[in-house]
């Protein structure tokens, strides 16, 4: 088995194996692989930031090549898998026919991190879909610190509510109009502890924020943020986040490629999360 991964640009190499991907003048993709004989089974990890229609197409090439080089067991991790969020969409689901690709190109396994929409995991009959949860290892971190849980909306805490046991928690109850959202809830009773904003996803940054104004309208100031997944789509969100004192630190899992500079944002690493399940899906 062998593990091949997008962390360096381009890149694809372990040991003596190696994916070469290279573009044409006119921009079109090219891809070589060369692996030892006696490889029989490929794990890809794939991190998508930007350009991401052509790298779902790149991951597509990369799978038929390893097939045609007669590798037939193929798990591909896409840590944050992109599209999850047009579930609620009628007239088409671009995640739906991403996996129907995959499915096309007969991959054994898909596996990610906290995906936005459950639906996504019967999507398929023929493509084995699991989804591993990030969140326990945020509730350890948490283990002996006094604190309340404030859930940014009700979805979010039907996806963790299972991981909570004695934990200290609150709901917001959040409403969106067009582009804008609000906080329909009551300012909450100020209590002597640590308050961990949480949402799955930090996208515009626009739910963090109003999240952050109810808990100061409570005169709250031990505020700390954390979530799996950093879309950050929005610049000024940055600059917002550093004139907010009451903000501590923004903790936040590296399931996207993301250059960032402030003092306030700390990433967690999920290294050893992706060795354990590259053990759990090779098993089976």
């Amino acid at each position: 088995m062998i593990i091949l991964n997008n962390l360096k640009k381009n890149k694809y190499l372990k040991k003596n194996n190696k994916i070469k991907i290279k573009y044409f003048p006119d921009g079109e993709l090219k891809i070589k692989t060369k692996l030892k004989n006696n490889i029989k089974k490929v794990f890809l990890i794939f991190l998508i930031n930007k350009n991401i229609e052509k790298e779902i197409f790149k991951i597509l090439m990369i799978i038929d090549n390893l097939k045609k080089n007669g590798i037939n067991k193929i798990y591909l991790l896409i840590p944050y898998l992109r599209f999850s969020r047009q579930d609620k969409f009628k007239n088409s689901s671009p995640l739906k026919l991403f996996i129907k690709m995959l499915e096309k190109v007969k991959l054994k396994m898909l596996v990610t991190f906290d995906i936005h929409s459950i639906q996504t995991l019967g999507f398929s009959e023929k493509l084995i879909i699991r989804n591993f949860s990030l969140f326990p290892k945020i509730i350890k971190i948490l283990k002996d610190i006094k604190k309340k849980i404030i859930f940014t909306d009700i979805g979010g805490y039907n996806r963790y509510s299972k991981y909570l046991k004695n934990e200290n928690y609150f709901v917001f109850n959040k409403f969106r109009e067009k582009k804008n959202v609000k906080i329909l809830n009551k300012n909450i009773v100020k209590e002597n502890i640590k308050y961990i904003i949480f949402d799955d996803i930090i996208d515009s940054g626009k739910t963090i924020i109003e999240s952050i104004k109810k808990l100061k309208n409570s005169n709250i100031k031990n505020i700390y943020i954390f979530s799996i997944h950093p879309v950050f789509s929005n610049k000024k969100f940055f600059k917002t986040i550093k004139k907010i004192k009451e903000i501590k630190k923004i903790f936040i899992f590296k399931t996207l490629k993301k250059k960032i500079k402030s003092k306030k944002i700390f990433f967690l690493r999920i290294k050893k999360k992706i060795n354990s399940i590259i053990k759990k899906c090779l098993k089976k």
